[in-house]
C-alpha cells in the first residue's frame, strides 16, 4: 500500500480554484437563464422554440445542484487542508515536550 502524503498548501490552492471555477459556472449559468428567459418573455421564439426552452428551464435545479457539489469539493480541500496543518501543529506539539 502506498504512503498518503498531503500538502496543506497545494490544497487550499487547488480547492481555491475550484470554488473560483464554481463561481464561474454559476455565473454562465445565470446569463444563460436570464437571456432564456428574456427570450421567452418577449415573444422572440416560434412555439416550437418555445418549448424547447421551457424544457431547457426544466434543467436549472439541476445546474444549481452541480454547482453546490463543485463548492462543497472546493470548501472540503480546503477543510482537509486545516485538518492536516491542525495534525501537524498537534504532532509538533506532542514532540516539543
Amino acid at each position: 500500500m502506498g504512503r498518503f502524503t498531503a500538502d496543506p498548501a497545494t490544497l487550499n490552492q487547488e480547492g481555491s480554484k475550484i470554488i473560483s471555477i464554481s463561481e464561474r459556472f454559476d455565473g454562465n449559468v445565470k446569463k444563460v437563464y436570464e437571456t432564456l428567459d428574456d427570450m421567452i418573455e418577449n415573444d422572440y421564439l416560434s412555439p416550437e422554440a418555445k418549448e424547447i426552452a421551457e424544457r431547457i428551464k426544466e434543467r436549472k435545479k439541476d445546474l444549481d445542484d452541480m454547482t453546490k457539489v463543485i463548492n462543497q469539493y472546493g470548501n472540503f480541500a480546503m477543510g482537509a487542508a486545516q485538518d492536516v496543518i491542525n495534525n501537524q501543529e498537534a504532532i509538533s506539539s506532542e514532540i516539543d515536550v
